[in-house]
C-alpha cells in the first residue's frame, strides 16, 4: 500500500499536498533603534537576535546558522563620517517607504492576476535565471529585519490596526509580494545556485512540454486516461473529505483529530471517481498525495522529468512524488528538503513564509498532524487577525506563487507553504532532495529530543546549553576540534558513515537506560 513520505523519504501518517521580503514598519524600527537599554532576548539567540543573525562583533560578517537564511552586513563604523552616512541612508529610506505605501493604498486582492484593460491577464515578466537568482538573495528580504519576541510581534500588529473592529476591514494580513519568475535555463536546473539564493523562485514554463501536461491541455478527462495507464495496479492511499470542509485537510473541531479519512484504493478507480465528480459544484475532497512515482506509475517519469545535475556524492537520489486531487489545500507546513513542485494539470497556489516567521504563524500540535510535520493555525485566504494577531507580521514576510500548468516552482528546506489546488483537477509532480549525506538523521529527532531533555530546564540553565550548542552544532564543523589532535577527536572529528554508526549506537545506548 502507498503510504505518503516525510520530506526525508520516511513513511508519515496519512500526508497531504505538500499543496514575497518581509517589511518591518519603519516607524516601530525607528523607535527600536532609539530605545535606551538593553535588547529583549530572543529565543533563537543572543542579544535579542535568532542565531541564525548574529554578527561577528570583529569582522562584521554574519555568523553561519544552518537553518537559518544568511544575509550579508558590512562591517560597521564607528566615525562621524559612518553616522552621517547611516542617518543619509535612513532619510532616503523614509523617502521611499512614503512612495511605497502610496504603491500600496491600491493593493491587489490576493491570488488575484491583475488584469489590463480588456481583461488580458499580466503576468509577471521573467527575468534571466542568473539574474533573478543573483538578486534573490538582496530584493527577497530587508537586510535588517528582526524576528521580534511575542510580545512585541503582537504590540506591531496592534500597530498595524489588528482589533476586532478593523481585521474585517483593512488589507493587515493581506500578501501583497510574489515570488520571482525567472526564465527557464537551457540545460540542467542550477541547483546550487538555488540553494545558495535561499529564496523561492519559479520557472515560467519548464515543463509544459512534458506529456502529462500536454494531455491536461486537452482536459481534465484526458490528463486522468493518460495517468490511468501507467497503472501499476498496486493500492494507493486515497484521502477524502466530506464538502463541507471546503476542500483544506485540516484538524476536526476539537483539534484532537483530523477532518479527512484516508483508506487504501484502487488508484484508476479513485481518478474514475473524481472524474464523476468533476461537474460537481460542491463536490467531496479527494486527493492522493506523496505517491512514489516509479513505484505506482512506472513508465510515467521518462516522459515526465526535470533536467537535473548529478546529485551530491554521498547524498540520498531524490524522491519524485506526484499528487492528484480536486480542489483541495495543504495547511500551512514546511518539508525538511529543498523542493521542485512541477504544476502539470491545474492552477496552484503557494503562499510561502521564511523559516524564522514560526513563532507568528502559530503552528499547531506537533501529533496529531494532517501531514508528517506540524502545520499553522492560520488559514491564509482568511486569517483570523484578532485570534492570531502575529501572524501579520507574517503576511508582510510572506510571498505567494501562482503556478499555471507547466510552471515549476522552487523553494528551499524548511520554508513554510500553504498550498491550493484550484482545478475540478490537479496533478503535481515534486522532487525533494537535499545535497546533506544519507547518514545523517533529521533533525526533528534532535528537536523531539530538545523537548525531553532541555526545555523545561530553569531558564539560565537553558542558555549555558545554548553557547554549547552553538559551539558545537551550529558553528562550523572543525572550530570544535581544531585544537585537538587529530588522533583524539573522537566524534568532534570529520562524520563519515562509520562514525555515525558509531555515534547513532552510543546515543541509542543512552536512551535505553
Amino acid at each position: 500500500m502507498a503510504r505518503p513520505l516525510c520530506s526525508d523519504g520516511a513513511p508519515a501518517r496519512p500526508l497531504l499536498n505538500q499543496p514575497a521580503g518581509p517589511r518591518r514598519a519603519r516607524s516601530a524600527r525607528r523607535q527600536d533603534q532609539r530605545r535606551p537599554g538593553p535588547r529583549p532576548r530572543h529565543e533563537g539567540g543572543r542579544a535579542g537576535l535568532p542565531a541564525a543573525r548574529r554578527i561577528d562583533t570583529l569582522s562584521g560578517r554574519r555568523l553561519e546558522h544552518p537553518l537559518g537564511a544568511l544575509r550579508r552586513h558590512s562591517s560597521g563604523r564607528s566615525d562621524d563620517r559612518g553616522l552621517g552616512r547611516r542617518r543619509s541612508a535612513g532619510r532616503g529610506r523614509h523617502r521611499r517607504e512614503g512612495r511605497r505605501r502610496s504603491a500600496l493604498r491600491h493593493r491587489p486582492v490576493p491570488g488575484r492576476v491583475a488584469r489590463q484593460a480588456g481583461g488580458a491577464e499580466r503576468r509577471h515578466a521573467a527575468v534571466p535565471a542568473s539574474e533573478g537568482l543573483a538578486d534573490a538573495g538582496d530584493s527577497g528580504r530587508d537586510v535588517d529585519l528582526e524576528h521580534r519576541p511575542a510580545g512585541a510581534a503582537e504590540e506591531h500588529a496592534r500597530r498595524l490596526g489588528v482589533t476586532a473592529a478593523s481585521a474585517q476591514t483593512t488589507d493587515v494580513g493581506v500578501i501583497t509580494r510574489r515570488t520571482r519568475v525567472v526564465e527557464a535555463p537551457s540545460g540542467p536546473l542550477p541547483l546550487d545556485d538555488l540553494l545558495a539564493a535561499q529564496e523561492p523562485v519559479i520557472f515560467r514554463g519548464l515543463a509544459s512540454g512534458w506529456a502529462l501536461a500536454a494531455a491536461g491541455r486537452k482536459g481534465p478527462k484526458a490528463a486522468i486516461d493518460y495517468l490511468k495507464r501507467f497503472d501499476a495496479g498496486r493500492p494507493v492511499v486515497g484521502y477524502t473529505g466530506a464538502p463541507g470542509i471546503g476542500g483544506r485537510y485540516f484538524y476536526d473541531d476539537a483539534m484532537t483529530g483530523l477532518n479527512f479519512e484516508g483508506r487504501p484504493v484502487s488508484l484508476s478507480r479513485y481518478l474514475d471517481t473524481v472524474a464523476d465528480h468533476l461537474e460537481d459544484p460542491n463536490p467531496p475532497s479527494f486527493y492522493i498525495g506523496s505517491t512514489d512515482l516509479d513505484g505506482y506509475l512506472p513508465g510515467l517519469r521518462a516522459e515526465n522529468a526535470l533536467n537535473l545535475p548529478p546529485h551530491a556524492p554521498g547524498a540520498a537520489p531524490p524522491l519524485v512524488s506526484i499528487w492528484l486531487g480536486n480542489r483541495t489545500t495543504a495547511a500551512t507546513h514546511f518539508d525538511m528538503s529543498n523542493n521542485l513542485a512541477c504544476s502539470l494539470v491545474g492552477r496552484r497556489r503557494f503562499t510561502l513564509f521564511p523559516p524564522e516567521q514560526v513563532q507568528n504563524l502559530y503552528p499547531g500540535p506537533l501529533e496529531p498532524t494532517p501531514g508528517g510535520q506540524m502545520v499553522s493555525l492560520v488559514d491564509p485566504s482568511a486569517p483570523d487577525l484578532v485570534r492570531y494577531p502575529r501572524y501579520a507580521l507574517a503576511a508582510e514576510a510572506g510571498q505567494v506563487a501562482e503556478l499555471e500548468p507547466g510552471d515549476v516552482l522552487f523553494y528551499p528546506a524548511l520554508w513554510w507553504h500553504n498550498v491550493e489546488a484550484l482545478e475540478p483537477f490537479n496533478a503535481m509532480i515534486n522532487v525533494w532532495w537535499n545535497p546533506s549525506p544519507a547518514f545523517m538523521d533529521t533533525p526533528m529527532t534532535t528537536l523531539l529530543h530538545g523537548l525531553l531533555s532541555l526545555r523545561d530546564r530553569p531558564e539560565a540553565e537553558k542558555q549555558a546549553w545554548r553557547a554549547l550548542f552553538d559551539y558545537y552544532v551550529f558553528g562550523r564543523a572543525e572550530h570544535a576540534s581544531a585544537h585537538i589532535p587529530e588522533t583524539a577527536r573522537g566524534d568532534l572529528g570529520p562524520l563519515d558513515a562509520l562514525a555515525a554508526r558509531r555515534l547513532r549506537a552510543r546515543i541509542q545506548q543512552k536512551l535505553n537506560r
